[in-house]
């Protein structure tokens, strides 16, 4: 069985309350408060300073508890999520983020993360190569990425929030370079281990935007960019791959089920019903 929830990411939406009102009545049920850059609302994970949420802001997260619209915090600021998670009556959700392990631009503290699951929210954790490293590691090893690593988010943000408020949210367009030119030249490219893959299917790429290697995304870390592959988990072919990680990790079949769905499914009846 499939489900599918409109969700909707807004660079602006002209500090017009009652746009809130029309993106609901075209079947809207999650917005994100801002991309990565501010807007009226509050500011975004890429700005260089964090003011947090606006005046208009207070408003837009009160008009969403009306409606019963899912507060996507995943491109917000650190002091932006803090705020609407405190100002809202509903639970509230990262979609799409990381946790605390990496130097990525929508790395989220640790202080949000618990904040998130007091109130009751989720976080979906993405598997884009790079977003996804663990500063523990050296530069070396992560040169190479995969789905260890998503395992190794999940299970820190689970250390602080608990198994009741972790799941996937993988954000990548899975059909990019899907075709078979794409596929021999990748395959050429030197970062990929010839003979390393543990998971199933080919580990293709994911084009690293221009904007990734500037600041502010790179500030903190001077040798970001690693590597343009993330093993195990390139299309919905391979989410199985998920469910075999967690079982590798110990983890029963009631909490896996938790983290691959039934945590995601009971925000959306809390708020949407």
């Amino acid at each position: 069985m499939t489900g599918f929830l409109a969700d909707f990411e807004i660079s602006s939406e002209a500090g017009v309350l009652d746009n809130i009102n029309v993106f609901y009545g075209l079947g809207v049920r999650c917005m994100g408060l801002t991309y990565n850059s501010r807007n009226f609302i509050g500011d975004g994970a890429g700005e260089r300073v964090d003011g947090g949420l606006s005046n208009f802001g207070y408003a837009v997260v009160d008009r969403m508890n009306q409606l019963g619209m899912i507060i996507n915090l995943s491109h917000a600021s650190n002091k932006t999520a803090l705020e609407a998670i405190e100002a809202s009556n509903n639970p509230c959700a990262l979609t799409h983020t990381v946790a605390g392990l990496s130097w990525y631009h929508k790395t989220r503290t640790d202080e949000l993360l618990k904040a998130l699951a007091e109130k009751g929210g989720v976080i979906g954790l993405e598997t884009i190569p790079n977003a996804m490293i663990d500063r523990r590691k050296t530069v070396d090893q992560r040169k190479r990425q995969g789905i260890w690593d998503l395992l190794d988010h999940i299970e820190y943000a689970i250390d602080l929030m608990g198994i009741n408020h972790v799941c996937i949210g993988t954000d990548i367009g899975y059909n990019r370079g899907n075709d078979k030119e794409n596929r021999s030249a990748r395959a050429r490219r030197t970062n990929v281990p010839p003979d390393g893959r543990v998971w199933l299917g080919e580990p293709l790429g994911w084009e690293i935007p221009a904007i990734a290697r500037q600041k502010p995304w790179s500030k903190t870390d001077p040798d970001w960019p690693y590597a343009e592959y993330f093993e195990g988990i390139y299309d919905p072919s391979e989410w199985p791959n998920i469910t075999r990680g967690l079982v590798s990790r110990g983890y029963s079949d009631e909490e896996i089920r938790k983290i691959i769905g039934l945590n995601a499914l009971k925000l959306i009846e809390t708020v949407v019903g």
